[in-house]
This record gives C-alpha cells, structure tokens and sequence, in this order.
C-alpha cells in the first residue's frame, strides 16, 4: 500500500496526532499509518474534503529555485554561522506568478527537496515552531527566522542574490508552502 500523505497546517498537528497520524522527521511531513482508514483525515488529503478540497498541498513551486546561503551570527553564541534560505527566481505562489522572491517558516516540503536540503543540516525542520529553521551548529540554537529576513543587517532582507549570497541551484521543480516576501 503507498504510503498517504497529508498536508495539515501547523496550527492542526495536535489534532491529527491525536486522530493517530504519524510524524516523519525527514520528510517534514504527516501521515497516515497503514493500519488506520484515510478517511479519518479527510479534510487533509490531496483532493480530499474539507478545509482543503479542491486545494494544491503545497502553495509555492518553482523551477528555478536556489538555496541562498549568507552570513550572520547565532543569536545565543554570537559566533558566526552560516545561514540559507530558499530563493526562487521564479515560480508560483497560490498558483499566481512571482519573481525574485524567499522563502521563510516553509511548514512542508516534498521529498525531492527535503533530500536536496541535506546538504545543509542545520538548516532543518524544527517540531518545536512547525517550521523548517536554521540551527547553529555549534550550540544548536534555534536562529530567528523572522529577523534573518526581516532585520536591514541580516542577510535575507531585500535580498540581493549577486551581493554576499552563494547560491546553489535546486534540482527539477520545488514544492513548498511557507511565508514568501518579494525581493526588493
């Protein structure tokens, strides 16, 4: 049997733990264990009732996507840390064009993109927010996402890739949901 997977906001991951949906860490991700009905999660299901019919499950693709890596410092530590974004040069968000715009607090990945993020495992989905974040790899802090695309002296505000940016281009089409800002 496939294995079904769901797309449940972060606001709803007690409620479908407490229905019996399963965790994957890796794929950052819930879904249904082989020994429960689907049915059961329907207003969660790809196509399914509810909330979520008739809704794509991820809200951002793109094919011409990049991780964005920059500098800042560890907001416990204060040592310098290496920090990534997503960065599409293009793509769609809710299905609407957009250019030039990043990626923050992305609650689901595919698989695809999840496996091509390992190369930077600090950056990683943490249960804690419901997001994926940036971790300091030495004292493991959790890095304010929010204030690493907000702040002017932080590297992803208004981002300008051809300035301090190394980008690395992702592989094939990136499915995503998460907050998006456009770059100024």
């Amino acid at each position: 049997m496939k294995r079904i997977n769901l797309y449940v906001a972060p606001e709803e991951y007690a409620e479908v733990r407490m229905l019996g949906a399963h965790w994957d860490a890796a794929a950052a991700c819930w879904y249904v264990p082989a020994q429960l009905q689907p049915r059961r999660f329907e207003r969660w299901l790809p196509g399914g009732g509810g909330e979520n019919a008739g809704h794509e499950p991820f809200t951002i693709r793109s094919e011409d996507a990049y991780v964005a890596v920059g500098q800042s410092r560890c907001c416990r530590c204060r040592r310098p840390i290496e920090v990534v974004a997503i960065y599409c040069r293009s793509g769609t968000v809710a299905c609407e064009p957009l250019e030039c715009f990043t990626v923050q607090s992305m609650w689901a990945a595919d698989a695809a993109l999840t496996a091509q993020l390992q190369r930077w495992p600090w950056f990683r989905f943490d249960a804690a927010c419901g997001a994926w974040a940036n971790h300091c790899p030495r004292c493991r802090a959790l890095q304010n996402e929010d204030a690493l695309h907000g702040e002017p002296d932080q590297p992803f505000f208004a981002i300008a890739p051809a300035g301090s940016l190394r980008l690395t281009a992702l592989a094939g089409t990136v499915q995503l949901s998460g907050d998006y800002s456009v770059e100024m």
